[in-house]
């Protein structure tokens, strides 16, 4: 869940850069389906990219003195008792899990709105007269109030309006109908769901609408319609309407009819507005740069990793497990028989924990906050292990045996094995 959470704040830093951009494009180039595939474009970008990003490691300075030795923070959380309590930071307020909900509640409020819009959208259909006019099924509205607009392969008009099959009304609507536009609002509606928080991508949602608005506006115009008789109607219509969320109204943004009447005005040589495009290119090498900065790398890594508690009884988890990580039967200064190979912590950090955790499910002294330091050698062997702040030697030797009975996955930079110092902070009470 906490992945899914820094897989959006991610992607909120891409089209937060994005927006400029296709911000540009909408309001000055008139070539409406390059608009269109720019938009698309864009929320798809934005979309792939942070796995990419995600899915690369991140590397945190931690201070160390040795040459070719990585820092890396982890977190464990141990209570000696029949339970274990695995990934819970020592803090008393984890924000990181008050964000997750928070997250995913304003993901159910948005599905749920959007379920209900769609709900409104059919009792609609049901309860109009429809009729069949060269394909499309034209649903008559008996609400007056309420703006033409279409869905799918529906167009939706004033019921006291006889004669609007052969009008301009008519024309607009088809034209959403024909290039599919109900498509793109269903995808930035669950862009705008996804990224609830992020403002850019409510904005992007109304850029989508008025690129709609500006090619059916076109289409209206090449059909031979009188371009000021046009621009009294879209006027007129603009006042004291209401709208479909979920579909292209005639008038889907009532602060943005201005600029329609206005775009149907400007001439058609703006070819070079597209040249706005390209500024996509900075922009996204910008977000990566942004995400790749030491403090947003690190919070998006910590929310990424981050797990709910949970409890786990010692019994439940077999003692298989517990004897492939801890051989408790090796007399001390002698070598094990058997070495246990585990994946890198680098790569998975749980392994490293439960081997601190079960190493240390003995122990019976006071409760102790300390850090443990433990550097992985080139060949994935432990070499060292150091306990800060800890005054009981029995602790650092229990976990020096269970590290010595396993042996790590190799960490490789650039082609080259290289060691590894894991900082992993523990809190243990009685």
């Amino acid at each position: 869940m906490s992945a899914f959470l820094a897989y959006s704040l991610t992607a909120s830093i891409i089209m937060a850069m994005l927006f400029p951009v296709l911000h540009q494009l909408v309001n000055r180039c008139i070539s409406f389906r390059f608009n269109r595939f720019s938009i698309i474009c864009g929320i798809i970008l934005s979309l792939v990219l942070p796995a990419v990003l995600l899915s690369m490691p991140v590397a945190v300075s931690g201070g160390s003195d040795a040459p070719g030795v990585i820092d890396i923070q982890t977190a464990a959380y141990w209570m000696p008792s029949d339970t274990i309590l695995a990934s819970v930071p020592s803090s008393g307020f984890d924000w990181i899990a008050v964000a997750v909900i928070v997250y995913f509640s304003g993901i159910a409020f948005f599905l749920l709105h959007e379920a209900h819009s769609y709900i409104r959208l059919f009792i609609l259909i049901y309860k109009s007269r429809r009729t069949v006019y060269q394909g499309y099924t034209v649903c008559r509205l008996d609400n007056e109030e309420m703006s033409p607009f279409c869905w799918s392969n529906y167009i939706f008009l004033p019921g006291t309006d006889d004669d609007g099959l052969a009008g301009s009304l008519f024309i607009h609507e088809k034209a959403h109908t024909d290039e599919r536009h109900w498509i793109d609002i269903l995808l930035v509606d669950l862009l705008c769901i996804f990224m609830w928080y992020n403002p850019f991508s409510w904005m992007v949602r109304r850029l989508v609408k008025l690129n709609h608005e500006f090619e059916a506006d076109s289409a209206v115009i090449r059909s031979g319609a009188d371009i000021y008789g046009y621009q009294r109607l879209l006027v007129t219509n603009a006042i004291s309407m209401k709208t479909m969320p979920v579909a292209d109204s005639f008038v889907s943004s009532k602060r943005c009819f201005r600029k329609r009447v206005l775009m149907m005005d400007r001439p058609h040589h703006s070819r070079k507005s597209m040249l706005i495009a390209v500024c996509a290119v900075p922009a996204v090498i910008f977000a990566c740069g942004v995400t790749a900065m030491p403090l947003p790398a690190k919070l998006l890594s910590c929310i990424y990793d981050f797990e709910f508690p949970e409890a786990v009884d010692i019994e439940k988890r077999g003692t298989e497990e517990a004897a492939a990580l801890l051989m408790v039967d090796t007399p001390k200064g002698e070598k094990p028989d058997t070495v246990v190979e585990l994946p890198s912590p680098f790569d998975d950090q749980k392994p490293l924990t439960d081997l601190i955790k079960v190493a240390l499910t003995d122990y019976e002294g006071e409760k102790i906050t300390a850090n443990i330091q433990i550097v992985v050698g080139e060949d994935g062997r432990i070499k060292e292990v150091l306990a800060d702040g800890i005054g009981d030697q029995g602790i650092k030797t229990a976990i020096e045996q269970a590290a010595s009975q396993v042996q790590f996955a190799k960490v490789f930079l650039d082609g080259a094995a290289i060691s590894v110092r894991y900082n992993i902070p523990i809190r243990i009470e009685k």
